[in-house]
């Protein structure tokens, strides 16, 4: 077993010293700390009951965290895919069979990342050993199976690059991968390409609301990028984040059968970073979500969930990419995309929107209920950036503020709720879908006081796959390389 730390990072010390200087507690009568583990780069978790381990995305390597009792975590061992897999570049994401097989599915990305199509790689969840793999589309970001295990859903963003002064911009696409005939972890190394169907994206004319970049103008397919899935049912629904889009996919045929583009909301927001709080600009806005999440409510409504995260593909005549997509128009103004009509929209509603699932219609979303309750609660880490040992408030503010990123949703007591983690600094925000068209914050749980910074993914556990029969939470933090264990309790707040 490697050593682990049970208490803190590298910065732990930092943190506490500016921790207690806010005056900022970490605590939340829903969510309640069990431990933190130090994994570098941690992104992406995906929880096995059956072994009791979680599995974190960490650059090029899924590590393996045995939870005990959620209070004593324990590294027990890091699957390097450079070593397991020619060619094999970035890990991307990672899901485990929910049909008990004793595997977990990789996204892994090629070093020629633009240049040649990713894998899917299944490793056991016992060993940690390649058990089979399939090609895939270009740069695969994310990877979710359906209830049963009977397929797996692989989103590939298709990101461009520019190589030699050459620009290479693979096509965004969506791939599903038959499971249905195997039995059991064995059963994985017959699997091949035959096994996997890669859909395409195909329009002459964007629909209403999506974003296209000019210069993919005669060729709009080429610019979508998918980002993130969930799956209700037979279908499968992926954010197209920078396209402002999600894709409806059916996993019957398999064939995308809509792509809807998400429109603009009215938000009030700091949108200036000028070392104040200010929550009263008030702006247009696009979602441009990153994760998704999906459920059935009791009366057989079907919603979505989108983390309206706001992520773009860099800034005109400053980053160097071929589509970079967004300006600032002054010093201290907010980012706003850089090809659409005035006013100019900002990147990011900086909420989690509430889509009907058989329309795609937003029908709810938070607002600004994320900037003030972060302003509200932790102040001193408002929107904020840290920089090596220095916590900047409000340089955030004219990006994206507090960037919600990862959903998960789970049921806890006989209540649905959706658990969405806030990127800048550090924040968990708990929503009550009981009224799933008027979605209720009931808790803030702040995570940058105690050294936890940018959250990324996050897995709920039900209270019958943990071995103390309580919900759990659990984080990866890729700001400050850390995975936390979150009790989720009874007792709300208000």
């Amino acid at each position: 077993m490697l050593p682990v730390r049970r208490t803190r990072n590298l910065i732990a010390s930092l943190a506490a010293v500016l921790s207690t200087a806010a005056g900022e507690a970490s605590s939340s009568p829903l969510l309640s700390r069990l431990a933190t583990v130090p994994v570098d780069g941690a992104e992406i978790v995906a929880y096995d009951p059956a072994t009791n381990c979680a599995f974190v995305t960490s650059g090029a390597k899924v590590v393996t965290v045995h939870l005990g009792a959620g209070d004593d975590p324990v590294v027990v061992r890091e699957s390097d895919l450079r070593d397991l897999v020619p060619g094999a570049g970035e890990v991307s994401h990672v899901a485990v069979d929910p049909a008990g097989r004793g595997f977990l599915a990789v996204t892994v990305l090629p070093i020629l990342r633009a240049h040649e199509p990713g894998r899917v790689v299944f490793l056991s969840t016992r060993t940690g050993r390649p058990l089979g793999s399939v090609p895939v589309g270009h740069n695969p970001d994310a990877c979710a199976f359906d209830a049963e295990g009977a397929r797996l859903v692989v989103a590939n963003e298709g990101e461009p690059a520019t190589i030699g002064g050459v620009v290479i911009d693979p096509p965004g696409s969506v791939s599903v991968v038959r499971l249905d005939r195997v039995r059991d972890a064995r059963g994985l190394a017959a699997l091949d390409a035959a096994s996997v169907v890669t859909l395409y994206p195909a329009f002459s004319a964007p629909p209403t609301g999506v974003r296209i970049h000019p210069r993919n103008a005669a060729s709009p397919s080429l610019d979508l990028e998918p980002e993130s899935i969930a799956i209700l049912g037979d279908e499968a629904f992926v954010t197209c984040q920078e396209n402002d889009a999600i894709l409806r996919v059916d996993l019957r045929v398999p064939a995308i059968t809509a792509l809807a583009g998400l429109g603009r909301v009215e938000r009030t927001v700091d949108a200036r970073a000028d070392g104040s709080i200010e929550i009263d600009d008030v702006r247009p806005a696009l979602a441009m979500p990153d994760q998704i999440a999906a459920f059935r409510h009791r009366d057989g409504r079907a919603f979505l969930l989108t983390a309206d995260e706001g992520d773009a593909r860099g800034v005109i005549g400053k980053d160097r990419t071929p589509l970079a997509d967004v300006r600032r128009p002054a010093k201290r103004e907010a980012l706003v995309c850089g090809f659409s009509p005035a006013p100019a929209p900002l990147t990011g509603a900086r909420s989690v929107s509430v889509l009907d699932a058989a329309t795609l219609v937003r029908v709810a979303d938070t607002g600004d209920r994320f900037e003030r309750e972060t302003a509200a609660r932790m102040p001193a880490w408002f929107n904020a950036d840290v920089v090596g040992a220095k916590v900047e408030p409000d340089a955030r503010s004219r990006s994206r503020g507090p960037e919600p990123e990862g959903l998960a949703v789970g049921v806890v007591a006989g209540r649905r709720y959706a658990f969405c983690t806030l990127e800048r600094p550090g924040a968990i925000a708990v929503l009550d879908l009981e009224e799933p068209t008027a979605p209720t914050l009931v808790e803030l749980l702040p995570t940058a006081p105690d050294g936890d910074l940018g959250p990324e993914g996050v897995c709920f556990v039900r209270p019958d796959d943990t071995p103390t029969g309580a919900a759990w939470l659990i984080v990866g933090f890729e700001g400050s390389g850390t995975v936390a264990v979150l009790r989720v309790g009874t007792t709300l707040l208000r």
